[in-house]
């Protein structure tokens, strides 16, 4: 079965430009890990569940320590990685 899949921007994104979204889709990560400003540096992670956790310790970690509220989105839970948080939360 011969398909193609024709994106179209939500109404809502603010960049409708066909050319564009196309060119960007089609870059790596080592390309866009490129920033013609020195000062804006960008990495693209490929294992970014471990950073995201340590995040969310480190705010829970602070905010009980600073007796501070602290926020943040739980995705869907995900055992091999929400674990790992709930193993740090109840050994620091």
């Amino acid at each position: 079965m011969d398909s193609i899949f024709n994106f179209k921007p939500a109404d809502w994104v603010p960049i409708k430009d066909r050319e564009l979204l196309d060119r960007l889709a089609k870059m790596t990560a080592e390309e866009i890990e490129q920033h013609p400003n020195p000062d804006v540096r960008i990495k693209i992670l490929s294992g970014f569940g471990s950073v995201v956790m340590a995040d969310k310790f480190m705010g829970i970690k602070e905010s009980y320590e600073q007796n501070k509220k602290f926020s943040t989105i739980f995705g869907n839970p995900n055992p091999n990685t929400h674990m790992v948080l709930a193993e740090l939360i109840n050994t620091h």
